[in-house]
């Protein structure tokens, strides 16, 4: 076997579909970052929007030089694990990375399967759920904790906090490992004021306000409910602000889509809506460059993408002090330094805090997205001295010019 070539089964709920999120975003920048490099990259994912004819799999090979990302697309999770165990077997694959694994503790017999494969096994830890305590004190719970530390080779957290949660939850110290998820600085950057006032020209947006940003899923579980609440509660506080919206309710969620249908239709001309999800990157960074604060009402976040590019682009941030205090928000967020927080979820303490921020929040934000290491080429290449470590017994830097 060539020791320069990786040969990596990555494992996602959702490959690059219409309704693209955090995680999908950072596994299709890994996949393309393995592949332009040289390594094999085989996806495998469920059937997300395709249209199946029968139970067979769907491939899309995408080939160039040095590049050949293969991505498999199935009926549910028991094709996806079938699959990775034939390639794993056929020794196609020599690693296996699950981002997030959904629903894997609703299934134990698919757990079982997966902690079983014949290959080295990375799991990656995008939010707070999965290492939740209160998994370890209930049976199965217990059976699963034990099982899941003992047979996964490497778990990735995203932030510090999650390598905290992965610790207390059973994980050896030499098992954690904490990677930051990139962002593509050549088009996630701060702009000029003229550049700025540009671009808000071509977005249609207000020349004479405060751009407060929002960018993200329409959910519960981001905290819109609270947004729509708090604004059309304390707008009239905010008068001097245009609130957008970057994003939508993602398929199958009628509840929320009914609420935020009728917050569009209440929301007057203070309120900026994007035409639904975007998937072109330098138009979600001019939204953010158009901006002057960029707004997470999560209650939770395992490290939010969002703020990072906020910050890259050079934007104060604002929110919930309950999210700044148990997820991975406290790491990117120093308040009063880079941003503000609101202590409780009210319009009043919504207001107070944006009211808080100061230009010079924005300088700080850069300051420290640049002194914390999310950069694509060190998250890359920590991703890949990982996999051959494990998959040669030495570092991919050292494999090359073995």
């Amino acid at each position: 076997m060539n020791k320069e070539i990786i040969n990596l089964g990555l494992e996602t709920y959702r490959w690059y579909g219409p309704n693209i999120g955090g995680v999908e975003k950072t596994a299709l920048m890994l996949a393309n970052n393995l592949a332009n490099n040289g390594h094999n990259i085989s996806i495998f994912t469920e059937k997300n929007d395709k249209n199946f004819n029968g139970n067979q799999s769907i491939i899309e090979a995408k080939e160039g030089d040095l590049k050949k990302i293969s991505v498999y697309y199935h009926q549910n999770m028991d094709e996806v694990v079938g699959n990775i165990e034939r390639q794993i077997q056929e020794g196609k694959i020599d690693i296996v990375e699950i981002e997030g694994f959904f629903g894997i503790k609703e299934d134990i017999s698919l757990m079982k399967r997966i902690l079983n494969l014949k290959a080295p096994l990375v799991w990656v830890s995008h939010n707070v759920s999965l290492l939740n305590k209160r998994h370890r004190y209930d049976e199965p719970g217990f059976v699963f904790s034990k099982a899941f530390t003992d047979k996964v080779d490497a778990f990735v957290c995203v932030s510090s906090l999650l390598g905290q949660h992965a610790r207390e939850f059973g994980f050896p110290n030499e098992k954690i490992k904490v990677i930051y998820n990139p962002i593509n600085t050549e088009i996630f950057h701060s702009v000029s004021s003229s550049e700025k006032t540009n671009i808000r020209n071509k977005l249609g947006l207000p020349l004479d306000k405060k751009i407060i940003l929002y960018n993200g899923r329409v959910a519960l579980d981001k905290g819109s409910d609270f947004l729509m609440r708090a604004w059309q509660e304390a707008s009239c506080d905010l008068q001097d602000h245009h609130l957008v919206i970057v994003g939508d309710v993602s398929k199958g969620d009628e509840s929320m889509a009914e609420l935020f249908a009728k917050f569009k239709a209440s929301s007057g001309g203070n309120v900026t809506f994007s035409d639904g999800f975007i998937r072109d990157e330098q138009t979600i960074a001019n939204y953010y460059q158009a901006a002057d604060i960029f707004l997470l009402p999560s209650p939770s976040e395992g490290m939010s993408g969002s703020m990072i590019e906020a910050m890259a682009c050079e934007l104060p941030c604002v929110v919930s002090e309950k999210a700044r205090a148990e997820s991975g928000s406290g790491e990117l967020l120093d308040d009063g330094y880079n941003g503000t927080t609101f202590k409780e979820l009210t319009p009043n303490s919504f207001v107070a805090a944006i009211k808080e921020v100061k230009n010079s929040m924005g300088r700080a934000s850069l300051f420290k997205f640049k002194s914390m290491g999310f950069e694509i080429q060190d998250s890359f290449k920590k991703r890949v001295d990982l996999y051959s470590e494990l998959v040669h017994g030495k570092p991919y830097s050292v494999a090359m010019v073995a």
